[in-house]
């Protein structure tokens, strides 16, 4: 079954979608223990970012990796990990699972594999959409 779009930006849109998607359903199974995340995001991180929340920052994966189709689920998961992330630890601790994400998807680092550019701009933009999700939470603001 071939697939359609209604038009070009939903084609674009779609396609940013699937990448980030896919990118996390590859790396999701491999997803380090709270602790080599935390020392990797020791070195990356400033010191006054402040606490780190292990399931809210998978269940940020989680979400990602839903496909284009699922995308009002995946919406009510990021806003509602970012009320759980505001209510453990405020602003910090939603600041950091912003870092997070970026430094974790796009650091060959952190997975020992290479990132491709056109990856690395697509899943760099996503923070953007999933901050943009967390405005008004807290003390969010994007």
């Amino acid at each position: 079954m071939k697939d359609t779009c209604n038009d070009e930006d939903t084609c674009d849109l779609k396609c940013e979608h699937e990448v980030v998607s896919t990118f996390i359903k590859e790396h999701m199974a491999n997803f380090p223990s709270e602790a080599s995340v935390k020392r990797y995001l020791a070195n990356k991180l400033p010191q006054y970012a402040g606490p780190y929340h292990h399931n809210e920052l998978q269940g940020i994966f989680e979400a990602g990796a839903l496909s284009f189709e699922e995308e009002e689920r995946q919406v009510r998961m990021i806003r509602q990990l970012g009320l759980e992330l505001n209510d453990l630890g405020g602003i910090q601790a939603m600041r950091v699972a912003y870092y997070a994400v970026n430094h974790i998807l796009c650091a060959k680092e952190f997975w020992g594999t290479d990132v491709r550019e056109h990856e690395f701009l697509i899943l760099g933009s996503w923070n953007r959409f999933f901050g943009t999700l967390w405005d008004g939470t807290g003390e969010w603001k994007e």
